[in-house]
């Protein structure tokens, strides 16, 4: 009877132990889930603050080429003021000084013009690359930001089942370390019962 009880005894150190070492590993594996979940967040928050960026960038680009075609209207209001001032000019005869100076003032603003219609130029194509940039990275941002999402889920899914088995696993041990009822404590009870029933 002695050897039985330490037989089951060692059984079931046995097992509180081998559940016990289960246990370490699945917070382990907890453990590295939690910060993979983490990391995947901490991705999903920069590329929504790159994200605001390239938008935020979109935006000042159009503000720049807002700005840039007041510029150009100013140049050719002041342009076209001087060309009526040297048309008044001829009609009056005075082909003197004034309308040297006149052609002087021409000759700047258109040069001035062609150099702004050439920045111009350069500018929308640099915006047009830019733009669709902005749109392929945004668009690729998206994707990833979706895949990741759905990775999370699934992070977050695995998360709950480890922490279910942990439960499970740490209540069973907590059963299994309580002292177990011997073949022979059932025994002593169920004669202390029969006495008991016949009146002895």
């Amino acid at each position: 009877m002695v050897g039985t009880q330490q037989k089951t005894r060692q059984q079931l150190e046995s097992t509180i132990e081998e559940q016990e070492e289960t246990i370490k590993e699945l917070q382990l594996m907890l453990g590295q889930a939690e910060y993979e979940h983490l990391k995947k967040v901490t991705e999903l928050a920069k590329m929504t603050k790159n994200r605001d960026y390239m938008t935020e960038c979109e935006a000042t680009s159009h503000a720049v080429n807002v700005k840039l075609e007041r510029e150009n209207k100013k140049l050719k209001d002041e342009l076209a003021r001087k060309d009526a001032e040297i048309m008044m000019q001829k009609e009056s005869g005075d082909g003197g000084g004034g309308s040297s100076v006149s052609e002087t003032w021409k000759d700047h603003l258109n040069e001035a013009n062609r150099k702004y219609l050439d920045e111009r130029k350069k500018g929308e194509a640099a915006r047009v690359t830019w733009s669709t940039l902005v749109q392929k990275l945004m668009s690729e941002a998206c994707q990833r930001e979706t895949k990741m999402l759905e990775a999370n889920e699934k992070l977050k899914a695995e998360l709950a089942e480890l922490r279910n088995q942990m439960f499970e696993l740490e209540a069973n041990s907590e059963n299994l370390k309580r002292p177990a009822l011997s073949d022979g404590y059932l025994a002593k009870k169920s004669a202390r019962l029969y006495l008991s029933s016949v009146g002895l």
